[in-house]
């Protein structure tokens, strides 16, 4: 099957690993043609131009997906933005962050303001960051995480910590992660 009529060669290209996988044996992963073009159709609305809307896919690949996105999910996730933020706001937004065209029109409609402001500059911030850097951010993540469990291990290891029943959590790890990143973060 030919894929691409009718998308940019870099946006065909993206999808091209389905099909090469059923070539050497493996399970084709057929995407619908019609399908691609819609998802294809809808980003080009949503940003306006085509050559906004490549940027956009060469930024985050995973919007044109269709077993990831669909044409109603980017033009409904806009339409709850603009809502949200205006048209000039809106398109600020989905050029920092065009993953939010994959998020769920309703939930984002009630997310706040604020929170999707920060996951744009957060994104915007990590798109900024020198390639070497953001290909070790796994393993950064990773030493952290053993060094934090390690040390409280040791710091705990005597009783020192307390029982469980003397934490307080404040809604739990998650919040208190989301707490401190919003809190110490730049923008």
């Amino acid at each position: 099957m030919q894929l691409g009529r009718g998308l940019p060669p870099e946006v065909a290209a993206i999808l091209e690993p389905a099909y090469k996988g059923a070539a050497r044996g493996g399970t084709p992963f057929v995407l619908p043609e019609k399908e691609v073009r819609a998802i294809w159709s809808a980003m080009v609305k949503v940003y306006g131009s085509q050559e906004d809307a490549r940027a956009a896919v060469r930024k985050n690949q995973q919007v044109i997906l269709p077993y990831i996105n669909t044409p109603e999910c980017i033009v409904g996730a806009n339409a709850a933005l603009v809502g949200i933020f205006g048209k000039e706001g809106a398109a600020e937004i989905i050029r920092k962050n065009p993953g939010v065209l994959a998020c769920n029109p309703t939930a984002l409609a009630a997310t706040s303001r604020g929170d999707i402001e920060r996951a744009a500059n957060v994104v915007a911030w990590v798109d900024g960051l020198d390639p070497n850097l953001k290909q070790s951010i796994p393993f950064l993540w990773f030493l952290l995480l053993v060094g934090t469990v390690g040390g409280r291990v040791v710091t705990c290891s005597s009783g020192a910590c307390g029982s469980a029943a003397d934490w307080d959590l404040k809604g739990g790890l998650g919040v208190q992660l989301t707490n401190f990143i919003t809190s110490n973060l730049p923008f």
